[in-house]
């Protein structure tokens, strides 16, 4: 997949997505927000995983939610 480098650290673009790879693997997600609500999709397709956290509060912890869900599942072998 063509990827450009970003200014965020190790995340790269590709297609739309950001990708990059962390303890479990490969990782595309895509971030977003619109005023009072917030996305979150983090595909981990080595696994053939994927978490989709959508809320309808600014104030979602999205990006703790996720880790969270990540560690519980690869935790309980699930992943």
């Amino acid at each position: 997949m063509p990827r450009v480098k970003t200014t965020w650290g190790e995340i790269y673009m590709g297609l739309g997505w950001q990708v990059y790879e962390n303890e479990y693997g490969k990782v595309a997600r895509h971030p977003g927000s619109v005023r009072g609500y917030k996305s979150l999709v983090l595909t981990y397709p080595d696994n053939k995983n994927a978490i989709i956290i959508l809320s309808n509060s600014s104030g979602t912890p999205r990006w703790e939610i996720a880790k969270s869900i990540t560690d519980i599942l690869n935790k309980n072998g699930e992943w």
